[in-house]
């Protein structure tokens, strides 16, 4: 998993399966800093009200191979395919071999 400069997220799944979820959207704790000044009232609006998610639109199954990005508002692309020659770098390339030594099986 990558972490990137915009806050976006990057899965790869080299072996196996891996389950990516929505946690939902979260409303950030203590966005502004604290001040002397009482805060403004707003008047009550009328805020859209919660609709039926799909288990497809929540859950998304990454495979052997694949990766998916999820974007700083939660959204994600659909999973697609890399290559390990695209892929290659010493972090990549460290990690395999440590599970070379491990024992653990690539399919």
């Amino acid at each position: 998993m990558n972490v990137n400069k915009d806050k976006s997220v990057v899965v790869k799944v080299y072996q196996g399966e891996v389950g990516v979820s929505s946690a939902g959207k979260r409303k950030a704790d203590n966005q502004t800093a604290p001040t002397d000044k009482p805060a403004k009232i707003v008047k009550p609006h009328p805020v859209p009200g919660p609709h039926p998610v799909s288990l497809k639109e929540w859950t998304h199954i990454i495979k052997s191979m694949q990766q998916i990005i999820v974007r700083p508002d939660g959204t994600v692309t659909k999973p697609f395919r890399f290559s390990l020659e695209e892929d290659s770098n010493d972090w990549v390339r460290w990690n395999r071999m440590r599970d070379e030594k491990l024992g653990i099986q690539k399919r």
